[in-house]
């Protein structure tokens, strides 16, 4: 029994270290984690590339990208950097562009934490009766600091919650400036459209939503420049000698405009705001959003891209499937579903699963081994009972 319940303690330790968030072991098989860790060994070497080469756009352009990746340091900025390239050609549309995700990313995440993070508490304060304190080392101080000093007391919950918003949203401006002198050095791009749809949807704000991306629809393309992307970080990572047998897996993570598309505009935008037209009975309204999704559809399947990309063209048929849902009756809601099944299971997922299986598999087979040998010992037991007997 001992030799089973180790077995078995064994393969939950396996899976815990399987599904849990803790760090990944440096030795690891996966290749793409193995390119993330060479990457972070190179990035001082990319520093000094970037030192040796300041006039050159290419460079400074491949390394504003790389060092906005989630996986860099911050200590490697990524808004100098951005501005490094500007500085050598202001209409370098790439750059630009990075610089217009950049800030307005950065600006609904801090808006939506902020807000979720006031909502919260006040109402943990209302089930417990109780006043809202607002400490000096709280990330809400700096917003609200001047309904008092020191521990800010609040009792009037709206209106402390009404002053957050506009503080938040006083600070969009400078956001909307870049967007609008993006725009102007590409006026084609409906990248710059969507942006701003993004933030008027965040902010409740959805007739100018939708007048934004009217204006997108009939642009001539989006483009998130994952090409320019792809052959800058391809050149500089050769220019420092990262191993070439590595470098596809960096370089081939491009940052694809309907990833942050799906997550934001459609899901936190156009669904909602659909669904709430159909359930007042406004069927023309919802037509509308239908009409426009199935033209964002069209702009996402033709995105320049340095190769072919399965998820574009999945994702285009799901919008495209979504849109047309007055006809065949499913429910956008299912739709979102089948859409989130269809981007299919990471390569760490899959991974988790076989080592998963592996796991139940020594347990199997500890037991199989465990049951032959209490059986043979059974049988010794027999037999020697029964020489004892003759």
């Amino acid at each position: 029994m001992r030799n089973m319940l180790a077995i078995f303690i064994m393969c939950v330790v396996l899976t815990n270290q399987t599904l849990g968030d803790g760090p990944k072991a440096a030795n690891t098989s996966d290749p793409w984690q193995v390119a993330d860790i060479k990457l972070s060994e190179f990035l001082p070497r990319l520093q000094v590339l970037g030192e040796k080469h300041l006039d050159d756009v290419e460079i400074q352009l491949g390394l504003a990208f790389l060092y906005s990746r989630p996986e860099v340091p911050h200590v490697y900025s990524r808004e100098d950097q951005i501005e490094k390239v500007l500085m050598i050609n202001a209409d370098t549309h790439a750059a630009w562009a990075l610089k217009a995700k950049l800030l307005c990313f950065q600006y609904t995440a801090k808006r939506r934490e902020l807000i979720d993070r006031m909502h919260a508490m006040i109402k943990n304060s209302k089930i417990n009766a109780r006043e809202l304190k607002i400490m000096p080392y709280s990330q809400l101080y700096p917003w609200l600091k001047e309904l008092g000093t020191g521990t800010i007391v609040i009792n009037d919950f709206d209106g402390a919650l009404k002053l957050l918003r506009e503080k938040l949203d006083s600070e969009m401006l400078p956001v909307l400036v870049v967007l609008k002198n993006g725009e102007q050095k590409n006026p084609e791009n409906a990248l710059y459209n969507y942006l701003k749809a993004h933030l008027y949807f965040e902010l409740g704000e959805e007739n100018k939503a939708i007048r934004e991306i009217e204006n997108a629809v009939v642009k001539k393309h989006i483009n998130n420049y994952v090409i320019e992307e792809h052959k800058a970080t391809a050149r500089v990572l050769r220019e420092v000698g990262f191993p070439e047998n590595q470098l596809s897996f960096i370089v081939k993570r491009i940052t694809l405009f309907a990833d942050a598309f799906r997550a934001t505009v459609w899901e936190r935008g156009l669904v909602p705001l659909a669904e709430n037209y159909e359930s007042q009975g406004a069927i023309e309204d919802a037509g509308k959003i239908y009409k426009l999704t199935l033209r964002i559809a069209e702009q996402i399947r033709d995105e320049p891209l340095p190769y072919p990309s399965g998820y574009n063209e999945d994702f285009s048929n799901s919008l495209e499937k979504w849109a047309r849902q007055d006809n065949n009756k499913e429910s956008s809601t299912e739709l979102r579903g089948k859409e989130k099944k269809m981007l299919g299971i990471s390569r760490t997922s899959v991974g988790k699963y076989l080592l998963i299986a592996a796991s139940c598999g020594i347990l199997i087979v500890g037991i199989i081994l465990f049951l032959r040998k209490k059986s043979t010992s059974r049988s010794n037991r027999s037999d020697t009972t029964l020489v004892r007997n003759n």
